[in-house]
């Protein structure tokens, strides 16, 4: 009990309590530095935090991500506009499969009205252009007509060529080959037309036939 009594009792001594307090100050600071961790790394040994290396982690450089380039279409090759050759040609090869007649201009001035209308048939149908019925007539006049046309032709401008409508076309060949005095005396037959001796069948297709100079009917 004595003994008990003896460790209980707290010493006195003043010397005695400030090195009791100072190990206890010194222990519980060596506590600390051993288990703190240091920022950016582990604790060194020791616990000195001044000498711990940089974590190679945190020295990475975020990756950069680039934009894909963009995609690239191939080269489109567009084809050439055809030349005025080719577009003839394809005229043309659609103009003959309605053949069309040819004018020869030896055949008399009913002969050009006929081969006007049969033409004008065939332009309804494939819907050509001034340019291009020009192209297809020209190639059907043949003979003295086409020797003719020619040299009309020839004496022509590029601006003028270009500028010739297919009515233009029309008059000049029918001041040659389908003149003015021979419409005026068709004109006069119509007008003066009689049923007479002829049938029924031969008086109406007579009338058809005169009825076409007559430009008041």
């Amino acid at each position: 009990i004595i003994s008990s009594q003896i460790l209980i009792t707290p010493v006195r001594s003043p010397s005695l309590n400030s090195s009791f307090l100072y190990f206890c100050q010194l222990m519980a600071t060596r506590g600390r530095g051993r288990g703190r961790v240091g920022r950016g790394g582990r604790a060194g040994r020791g616990g000195r935090g001044g000498d711990q290396q940089p974590d190679p982690l945190n020295q990475l450089q975020p990756p950069i991500f680039q934009q894909p380039p963009p995609h690239q279409h191939p080269p489109v090759f567009q084809q050439p506009p055809p030349n005025q050759e080719q577009n003839h040609v394809q005229i043309m090869g659609q103009f003959r499969v309605l053949s069309p007649p040819t004018f020869t201009g030896a055949d008399g001035p009913q002969a050009v009205d006929d081969w006007f209308m049969n033409l004008e048939r065939i332009f309804e149908v494939l819907n050509y252009s001034y340019q291009e019925k020009i192209v297809c007539a020209r190639f059907q006049m043949i003979g003295d007509a086409g020797r003719w046309w020619s040299d009309v032709w020839r004496l022509k401008t590029t601006a003028e060529r270009d500028a010739m409508t297919w009515e233009q076309m029309k008059l000049l060949i029918s001041e040659r080959y389908y003149p003015y005095h021979f419409r005026e005396q068709m004109e006069r037959q119509f007008y003066a037309l009689q049923q007479g001796n002829l049938s029924v069948e031969e008086y109406e297709r007579e009338f058809t036939r005169l009825s076409h100079f007559a430009p008041h009917m």
